[in-house]
């Protein structure tokens, strides 16, 4: 009888035809997709629209901080998540600098520019370095609310590490960086002419995952007594490592502070 219902779903499952998501695309180190839940909409937070320069919409949140304060946080998720993935982060410094998080072109509410849908799954080479145009967009909304976008702190997971690093190359302003699970090529994205450029402190977190050693390695020898290095067991991938390590987010708050020289 169990053979038998075991048949019967195996057939029913068959007749409904393939699944209508899109394959997955080549593994690479960071392609992992995160499921969270939005940022809740009364945690303090303003959403907001944005445009780049090259005529991408971005869905974004900010939270303000103090008043009279230039500090701020810029956010970059890991490719196939979306800003909502950084909730831990954002809990633990709203109200002592301003935050953005934002959507990624391509992810979550950023998939369109004019009148083309962007999905990162299509994604060029070309297409993931103009990902520099957005945090452009998210330093200007912070300028247009009393802080320094070209002196924030930037937070970058996986692909968005790697965005955030390179947009240092063009504002040395930057003072600090918080990388987890960092790469020096991901999607064909070199960093480390951006890395030999960064004057400023930074935190490097990976786990045991494959590929992983030889970024934290190549930024750790580059820059020195400015990178505090973080080991986390296990083989979680960007922010995933909080699930591993309680304290991640408690040195990524240190490094805020770090860099601001608190």
């Amino acid at each position: 009888m169990l053979r038998t219902w075991t048949l019967a779903l195996s057939l029913a499952a068959a007749a409904c035809g393939p699944r209508a998501a899109a394959p997955p695309a080549p593994a690479v180190p960071g392609d992992q997709a995160d499921a969270r839940a939005p940022v809740a909409a009364d945690d303090g937070s303003e959403a907001l629209t944005l445009t780049t320069d090259d005529g991408v919409t971005l869905a974004a949140s900010y939270w303000p901080g103090p008043a009279g304060s230039a500090e701020c946080v810029i956010m970059l998720h890991q490719l196939s998540s979306t800003r909502a993935e950084w909730a831990p982060f954002v809990a633990a410094l709203r109200g002592t600098v301003h935050v953005v998080t934002l959507d990624l072109r391509g992810h979550g509410g950023s998939t369109t520019a004019g009148t083309e849908t962007l999905a990162w799954r299509d994604f060029t080479s070309e297409d993931w370095a103009a990902v520099e145009f957005d945090v452009t967009a998210a330093a200007r909304a912070l300028d247009a609310r009393g802080a320094a976008g070209e002196r924030c702190v930037l937070f970058g997971s996986s692909i968005g590490s790697s965005a955030a690093l390179r947009w240092t190359m063009a504002h040395p302003t930057v003072p600090g960086l918080v990388l987890l699970s960092p790469g020096l090529k991901y999607r064909d994205l070199d960093t480390t002419a951006a890395a030999r450029a960064f004057g400023g402190v930074a935190l490097v977190a990976r786990s045991h995952e494959r590929g992983a050693e030889d970024a934290a390695t190549y930024l750790e020898r580059t820059w020195g007594d400015r990178v505090t290095m973080r080991l986390v067991d296990g083989e979680a991938h960007g922010v995933r490592m909080t699930e591993a390590d309680a304290g991640l987010v408690d040195a990524a708050v240190a490094l805020v502070a770090r860099a601001y020289g608190r």
